[in-house]
């Protein structure tokens, strides 16, 4: 690696490293450490000129991207905490240097930073081996210097990553939109309200119902003091099984919440499993149970069987994975009922028992547990909590496009007040263009305009999908937020624009869907062609034909709204 400085600091070890070079600018360097003596943490650190950075990407849920000092905190990064990925870029959307780590169950510390004195950058991955029994471990850092897109870079470098999942099957289910029950009534759910809501999916070619918290409890105060039994309410479900075959035989998938980690004060299976708690989450109302005890494995997927084969859900969505870890100040103690010591092995374990008893079942994950041979159980990948948060639900989706390769990226759920004008209301879909969208608004009191509003735009979706979800992604300016988006695929290219000052290039021989994001009306388009292009609202009405030729000119998409140009 030209002008890098490696330094290795290790206790109770002796190291080897071999360097492979994979392309021209890209290696790897795999390290080799073998115990001589009682072990410690490893450091591997190393520093690079600062030439030309000027931001740097992490997959966390920060927009930040700015490159910190080199003195400041470490992130940390598990089995269950985002990866231990770290790109640096330029002013061109170009890559610096990007490095990985390909360990995937031990926590890592990272950290990357610039060195005052000297005006460099200061990398370092910190891994603890106090509590690791084997003679010798094993891991590789994945260097990549080349100057390509970032985002062509990041993906590549997720894909390293994922190789251990890379030949996963994504399911096509996993990318039919969504109506989530959350926002849209959180605990207050019953059968006569989502079977309502049912009837309204085919105007929006919704294909799946994600059945969130509510229906194991009465109680709809919120908090988890209810869970862990697993059982439908009465009340709400006299016959559930006979509420889920209705959704399903209208070719819904009906996939059910359930929260693994989590066990309630008020619920039995709290009795049962009080002596096997990882830790207290809530004080004196939820727990964390220990998935290191084989009798609560097999708890859990007892659980989900029933729900697979009595009650005949499609499938699971997996909440509070990342629940599954030790907290700061965790203290362990010794139980010979445990068939592992670390926690991520069992949870690995547990994931991987999930994943092969239900094959078939469409299985949801949330931000931020997107470690890469985690995403190998998962079908789907949805952005973390956002309600209403048209900018981090953007930033989300796209980063988990980039570093998430191998599945379907959702949005958060999209929800906005009824009295919203349609256009603002259309910019919570604009702002998750490139991701399957998760609609939770009341579909049974949604305003007739908001209707044609959201109908038009699915459609549209739906048509386009194939150069939405699986064309060359282009980001732009991730150190802004990303204020224009691109995608290409077999023959058209969609852009949207999020920031006015933004000029979009119209692409010459292809056709051209240019989408006004903005809260204004009118963006600047560099034409290179001559010729006229169609102007549509946010319901799909034509607005306006216009004459364009070479060269920028201001063109007036309403907000919300859509120009379409075909080079002829």
């Amino acid at each position: 690696m030209k002008n890098v400085k490696l330094n290795i600091l290790c206790k109770g070890y002796e190291y080897k490293i071999n360097t492979k070079n994979i392309a021209e600018n890209i290696q790897i360097l795999s390290f080799e450490f073998i115990r001589s003596s009682s072990p410690g943490n490893i450091k591997i650190e190393w520093t690079i000129p600062s030439y030309n950075i000027f931001f740097r990407w992490v997959p966390s849920l920060e927009s930040n991207k700015s490159i910190p000092p080199d003195w400041s905190s470490s992130v940390n990064y598990s089995f269950t905490d985002f990866m231990p990925l770290c790109s640096f870029i330029g002013t061109e959307n170009n890559n610096i240097f990007t490095f990985a780590c390909n360990e995937i169950i031990l926590p890592v510390k990272l950290k990357s930073g610039i060195v005052e004195e000297e005006c460099s950058i200061r990398c370092s991955l910190s891994i603890d081996l106090k509590n690791f029994q084997h003679d010798s471990y094993n891991c590789e850092i994945y260097f990549d210097s080349s100057q390509n897109i970032y985002a062509e870079v990041i993906r590549r470098t997720a894909l390293y990553l994922s190789k251990t999942n890379a030949n996963q099957k994504i399911k096509s289910e996993s990318f039919d939109f969504v109506y989530s029950t959350w926002y849209s009534f959180h605990q207050n759910i019953n059968r006569k309200k989502l079977e309502n809501s049912a009837l309204k999916f085919p105007e929006y070619k919704l294909r799946t119902m994600i059945v969130d918290d509510g229906w194991q409890t009465s109680d709809n105060k919120r908090g988890y003091a209810f869970c862990g039994d697993w059982l439908p309410e009465k009340s709400k479900f006299p016959d559930f099984s006979e509420h889920i075959m209705s959704i399903r035989e209208q070719g819904i998938n009906y996939l059910l919440w359930f929260a693994p980690p989590l066990v309630g004060i008020n619920s039995s299976a709290y009795k049962k499993f009080k002596d096997m708690i990882l830790y207290e989450q809530k004080k004196g109302t939820v727990f964390v149970l220990d998935p290191r005890f084989p009798e609560v494995r097999k708890y859990l997927i007892d659980k989900l069987h029933v729900a697979m084969n009595k009650w005949g859900v499609s499938g699971f969505k997996l909440d509070f994975i990342d629940s599954f870890a030790t907290p700061v100040n965790w203290q362990d103690y010794p139980d010979n009922r445990r068939d592992f010591d670390c926690v991520f092995t069992a949870v690995q374990v547990l994931l991987k028992q999930i994943r092969s008893t239900f094959p078939e079942a469409i299985i949801e994950f949330r931000q931020k547990y997107i470690a890469p041979i985690l995403l190998g159980y998962g079908d789907i990948i949805r952005a973390a909590d956002c309600p209403g948060d048209i900018l981090s639900n953007r930033i989300r989706t796209i980063e988990l496009r980039l570093c998430c390769p191998n599945c379907a990226v959702h949005s958060d759920m999209l929800k906005w007040h009824f009295d919203l004008s349609t256009e603002s209301a259309a910019l919570q879909l604009l702002n998750v263009f490139f991701a399957v969208p998760q609609i939770s608004v009341d579909l049974t009191k949604l305003p007739e305009a908001h209707q044609k509003m959201l109908s038009f735009y699915l459609t549209f979706i739906d048509n386009h999908s194939e150069t939405l979800f699986w064309g060359k992604l282009l980001p732009l300016h991730p150190e802004l937020n990303y204020p224009q988006v691109i995608a290409r695929g077999e023959g058209e290219i969609i852009s949207v624009i999020y920031q006015t000052a933004q000029i979009v290039q119209q692409r010459p021989g292809i056709e051209n869907f240019i989408l006004n994001a903005c809260d204004c009306n009118g963006i600047y388009v560099e034409f290179m062609d001559k010729g006229e292009a169609d102007i549509f609202d946010c319901y799909g009405n034509l607005h306006e034909k216009i004459s364009i030729v070479p060269g920028i000119q201001r063109v007036a998409i309403p907000i919300a709204g859509i120009l379409h140009f075909e080079s002829k």
